[in-house]
């Protein structure tokens, strides 16, 4: 009983090891994706705006690729199967900001057009290069 219990506890070091590997050994790579994202985005951007821009959209999911081989995407929601397609783009950059440790506040506000009111959040990155 004794020797599953210390297995168990060594495989769940082992999967932190490589969770920090990947972290450290692809640094470089995963900043440059980061800088990607941003020239995409840019440091503000408005979610109706985003959401809208296939342009954006395409940009972003062109990285797919490589955001799987130097993030640990495993627990993204980008990457689940129950994701609307639409919200995949932004979700990817969302879960890449965080990732790696970079600011992103958001703002939610009400837009008041026509008697329709809708919601629209803006996004602020809080990044250096």
């Amino acid at each position: 009983m004794t020797d599953i219990s210390n297995n168990n506890i060594n495989d769940e070091v082992v999967k932190k090891k490589k969770i920090k590997n990947k972290e450290k050994r692809f640094c470089k790579e995963r900043k440059n994706i980061l800088d990607k994202i941003i020239n995409v985005v840019g440091t503000r951007f408005l979610s109706h705006e985003f959401d809208q821009d296939k342009e954006k959209h395409n940009k972003i999911l062109e990285l797919d690729n490589d955001i799987k081989k130097y993030f640990n995407v495993s627990n993204w929601g980008a990457y689940k199967p129950t994701i609307t397609i639409g919200k995949r783009p932004i979700s990817i950059v969302k879960s890449v900001i965080k990732d790696m440790n970079v600011e992103m506040n958001s703002r939610t506000y009400i837009v008041r057009k026509d008697d329709k009111s809708t919601t629209e959040t803006e996004y602020n990155i809080v990044y250096t290069k």
